[in-house]
């Protein structure tokens, strides 16, 4: 089962990430070095994953080609994974 099954209901998963903090315009080299990633929680409905982005939506229509609230994670940055509903067939086909 791959995540554009037609009808297929999609797994919500919480994805925790590094992201890049807002740094201040201004600052000193060794604060500016010492900065850490911001570490961003996401939880959202899995429309797709590359080996690039993950995809999450908060929002989509069941019988149209239609979602919302579009997130996309660098996979890069992925700290880990936690699927939270409709996991099951996923997992199973090593989806999710």
């Amino acid at each position: 089962m791959s995540l554009d099954t037609p009808g297929a209901m999609l797994p919500i998963v919480e994805v925790i990430w590094h992201d890049a903090g807002r740094i201040p315009p201004w600052m000193t080299k060794t604060a500016a070095i010492a900065a850490p990633l911001a570490v961003i929680h996401t939880v959202g409905f899995l429309l797709d994953r590359s080996p690039e982005r993950w995809l999450l939506v908060g929002s989509y229509q069941e019988r149209a080609d239609v979602v919302g609230a579009i997130e996309q994670i660098p996979a890069q940055g992925i700290v880990s994974v936690k699927c939270l509903r409709n996991c099951e067939p996923f997992q199973a086909a090593g989806v999710v």
